[in-house]
């Protein structure tokens, strides 16, 4: 198996990664292309971005670098594309609309870090509300328990559960507990941003990781209570 053979695999497949796993579900795909596809969505998860809008041929050749893979995406997206999401997600998510614009506001004014600290904030509570059990809140431990769920689905879908696992990945890599020093760092990372300690500087690139981390967060299936009861720590009071 080389990466020719693959590619012919995918010629028809559209550049959306939504279609792209329909339609990769109804292939028998053999082990060898399963592993390759997760090795590759992990490499991205590594660098932040979310699988569901990289181009299909660069899910097949990943990158080696943050910057490279900030490169690829920034490239890959228009603003116009970045103006839909953020207009589908207010529609999508209308207990949030106008914080989704505000969001939305700061990303068109230069006001990076304004933009991660909003979306962050969306991403917590439409998490919680949509994935947890009531009184928990979304943080590092309820994460892990999410992802033990998601392992315990018994599910044939294999695209839609690999989707799920670099959700969940990502979430596990913003959402660490650790108030280290962020200078340097190149992941935002929610609590140090949240409680007012960040120092490291905010990108464009990284407002759009979290919108397309968001916009994943209304596409899984299968980590909802009603499917798999797992338990999860409650609010401290």
């Amino acid at each position: 198996m080389n990466i020719d053979d693959i590619n012919k695999s995918f010629d028809n497949i559209t550049k959306n990664i939504s279609t792209f796993l329909k339609q990769l579900s109804l292939l028998n795909f053999d082990d060898n292309r399963k592993n390759l596809l997760i090795n590759n969505a992990n490499i991205w998860c590594k660098y932040g971005w979310a699988i569901n809008r990289i181009p299909n041929d660069k899910i097949l050749n990943p990158p080696n670098s943050f910057a490279s893979a900030d490169a690829i995406m920034l490239e890959t997206l228009s603003a116009e594309e970045i103006d839909s999401i953020f207009t589908n997600l207010c529609e999508k998510i209308k207990i949030h609309s106008n914080d989704i614009i505000d969001a939305q506001f700061a990303y068109n004014n230069n006001k990076y870090k304004l933009c991660c600290m909003a979306l962050f904030a969306i991403i917590d509570d439409y998490c919680t509300k949509r994935f947890l059990r009531k009184n928990t809140t979304l943080k590092y431990d309820n994460i892990n328990a999410l992802i033990t769920r998601n392992k315990k689905a018994n599910t044939n879908a294999f695209f839609n559960t690999l989707r799920n696992q670099m959700f969940l990945n990502m979430l596990n890599k913003y959402y660490k507990c650790k108030f280290d020093d962020d200078t340097f760092k190149p992941l935002a990372n929610r609590n140090v941003l949240l409680h007012g300690k960040s120092k490291r500087p905010y990108s464009q690139a990284d407002c759009i990781k979290l919108l397309l981390l968001l916009e994943t967060a209304t596409k899984v299936k299968g980590l909802t209570e009603s499917k798999i009861t797992v338990e999860l720590t409650p609010i401290n009071n």
